[in-house]
């Protein structure tokens, strides 16, 4: 089995139109030449140089059109030590950019692909980029040396390994909107009443952080904390929303939610302990998940 390596760097930028709005110059820091010539039309600001493992590194800029100020954003590049020219960049429109960015290699191939979130407020992006430069890193520019395999313009995804999987899986949930714990069919239905909200036992909700923190082995760290160190767990399980999981292969993601029928069971298994204290309006949403995740077992 290839060994799986993991490099991450949590890199925060905070961004917001009145930066964009100041950038009126190129002030190139530590990019390379080719950003600053492949963008004549925009302001670059260089903003940090963060170093990897490998000696890979990625300098973020904010830029701007110099003639009508969209479009503005946040990009960065990837480099390492020796080169004169970046493997890849990115550019990402709009008031939000990359506020986690992960080195990991999610094939085992060998390689370190992008895992990364994009949001704030109630924005919420993960995207994936499979590596596909050469091994002594000698590639040119190019940019297809990192393509992009998987997106998911609604949730923060979570990265897991199941005892049957070598490689990491994606956990993300095929609602277009997390419900949390509400049991709403409005998402994010913040004046809900009482018997809409979900009360999960508390024993029941230590067996799910136990179940989190046993499927992310060593990976929770690339996952995003949403700064709530005492709940983050349950909101990255998705417990009530129908879940799906992705593997990359070659230069595409694949679902393999019925490759995991243990996880599956579980999920049923544990939804059954929580509807058992659950108000109707709940029993009914969780009636509804159970039947969907036995199709999986079929």
């Amino acid at each position: 089995m290839k060994k799986t390596i993991f490099l991450s760097l949590v890199i925060l930028i905070s961004f917001s139109v009145t930066v964009s709005g100041q950038i009126t110059s190129t002030i190139q820091g530590n990019l390379s030449d080719l950003v600053i010539d492949e963008n004549s039309d925009f302001y670059i600001r260089y903003v940090n140089t963060a170093d990897f493992p490998g000696n890979f590194i990625i300098n973020s800029f904010y830029y701007t059109d110099k003639e009508e100020g969209w479009p503005y954003g946040t990009g960065f590049e990837i480099t390492q030590t020796n080169r004169t020219t970046p493997l890849w960049y990115i550019k990402i429109n709009g008031d939000f950019g990359p506020h986690t960015i992960n080195l990991v290699d999610l094939n085992s191939d060998d390689k370190s692909d992008l895992f990364f979130f994009v949001g704030g407020e109630d924005v919420f992006s993960t995207y994936a980029y499979k590596a596909d430069y050469d091994f002594d890193l000698n590639s040119d520019f190019d940019e297809k040396n990192f393509q992009l395999v998987y997106s998911n313009k609604n949730h923060y995804s979570v990265l897991i390994r199941p005892d049957s999987s070598s490689t990491p899986i994606i956990l993300d949930t095929e609602s277009t909107s997390s419900y949390g714990l509400s049991c709403s069919e409005i998402p994010y239905d913040y004046e809900m009443r009482e018997e809409y909200l979900l009360n999960i036992d508390p024993e029941i909700k230590d067996r799910i952080f136990d179940k989190y923190f046993e499927l992310t082995k060593g990976l929770d760290q690339y996952n995003f904390h949403y700064g709530m160190p005492n709940s983050y767990p349950l909101i990255n399980s998705f417990i009530l929303d129908p879940i799906k999981l992705t593997s990359v292969s070659d230069n595409e993601s694949i679902d393999v939610t019925h490759k995991f029928p243990e996880y599956i069971s579980w999920r049923i298994g544990i939804l059954k302990e929580i509807k058992s204290t659950a108000s109707e309006h709940c029993n009914n949403k969780i009636d509804m998940l159970i039947e969907h995740y036995k199709k999986f077992l079929d």
